[in-house]
């Protein structure tokens, strides 16, 4: 299963419309988070959009959680650092 798709075109869109009228991203995340809860590419997302918006303590919440999710992706590791930084 691609659950890796939906959160990457929810970041496409979000790039793209940049400064225009976008969907809530982060109500989007938040369903796919529902939807695959066990993903740690889901919680890695949301920890990132959070990161982006300097919140950095539930930033590092989410991003802990998935590094204790199967499949953990490197971008989840470098970012956890990038927020204990902060």
């Amino acid at each position: 299963m691609l659950s890796w798709l939906y959160p990457s075109l929810i970041f496409a869109i979000d790039q793209e419309l940049l400064g225009k009228t976008t969907p809530d991203i982060d109500k989007c995340i938040e369903e796919f988070i529902t939807k695959f809860p066990n993903s740690s590419f889901a919680w890695g997302c949301k920890g990132w959009k959070l990161g982006c918006k300097n919140q950095w303590q539930e930033a590092i919440i989410s991003l802990e959680k998935a590094t204790h999710l199967s499949d953990i992706k490197s971008w989840i590791l470098l970012n956890l650092g990038i927020a204990y930084e902060h």
